[in-house]
Order: structure tokens, then sequence, then C-alpha cells
């Protein structure tokens, strides 16, 4: 890093020495003119003259980076810059089939899964597709499974509240015995 920043210095003072100058001689002719004209300069106006100052160094500093790069293209070895294009290509190329094959598999997965969709369809307009009679057939099984499973849940609940009655009664009349 420290290294660009020397070269970028070496190039701003090897190339605009002239234009050194000229900035130095602008920002002292700006300076005077300030101190003359001092009273008619608000605090906003030396705002605005640091504004330009600084938007002028940063112009300077971009073109000379600009041409910097230039340079460092210019010198740069045409077979080695066409060796790097040339990687740089195959890449995109070795790139482009890894998202071809995953595009690939993505698109079988999409299928199955479509395939599965259609014969759920299909199963569900066959069921759709019963008859009347089939339909009560059906009804009345779940029905009556239903119904007897009620019946049964009934009975057991009366049987397990006669047993708790029928044991709990003689226990109590034990114990109202034996404790005075």
């Amino acid at each position: 890093m420290n290294q660009r920043i020397r070269d970028f210095i070496r190039e701003f003072s090897d190339t605009s020495i002239y234009k050194i100058a000229a900035y130095v001689g602008v920002a002292m002719g700006t300076a005077v003119l300030v101190a003359l004209f001092s009273r008619y300069f608000s605090d906003e106006g030396w705002i605005w003259v640091g504004i330009m100052a600084v938007v002028l160094l940063v112009t300077q500093a971009r073109s000379t980076w600009i041409r910097q790069k230039a340079k460092e293209q210019s010198l740069v070895d045409p077979h080695e810059r066409l060796r790097t294009r040339i990687e740089a290509v195959n890449k995109a190329f070795t790139e482009a089939a890894t998202l071809m094959d995953e595009l690939q598999r993505d698109l079988t997965a999409q299928e199955a899964a479509r395939r599965q969709l259609v014969a759920e369809a299909e199963h569900q307009q066959h069921l759709i597709g019963m008859n009347r009679e089939e339909a009560e057939a059906v009804r009345r099984l779940i029905l009556g499974e239903t119904r007897a499973d009620i019946a049964r849940q009934r009975r057991d609940q009366w049987v397990f509240f006669m047993l708790g009655a029928v044991v709990s009664i003689p226990i109590g009349v034990v114990i109202n015995l034996l404790v005075p």
C-alpha cells in the first residue's frame, strides 16, 4: 500500500509540477482576495471557498490516478494480458457449467414434484368420481364405527363409575368403624 502511495505522489509531482504551481498561485490569489474583501465575506463565503479548494484537489487526484492506471495497463505485457483474459473467460465458463448442472438438478426435482402432484390430482378426481352408492356405503361404514365407539366408551365409563362406588363405600365404612 505504501508503494502505491509513493508511486501516486511521484506521478503527481513528476507530471504536474506546473499544475501544482498554478494551484498554489490560485490559492494564494484567493487568500489575497479574501483578505482584501474579508468584510464582504461571511462565514458561509469561507465555507464555499474551502469546498471549492477540496473539489479542485480531489479532481486533480482522480485524474492523476486515472493516468497512473492507464500507464500501468500499458506497461503490462500483451501476452500476459491475453492470458489473464483467457483465464477469466475459462473461469466464467466453469461457473456457467456449474450453474447449468445445478439448474438441471432443480429442474429434475421440480419435474418429479409435478408428476407426484398430477398423480395425486388424478387420485382426487377418482375419489370425486365415486358414485353416490359407494359414497353412501363409506359414510354408513364410518358412522357405524363411530356410533359403536361412542356406545362402547359410554359403557366403559358407567362400569368404572359403578366399580368406584362399589369399592369406595365399603372402604369408607371400614375406616369409620376403625377410627373412633
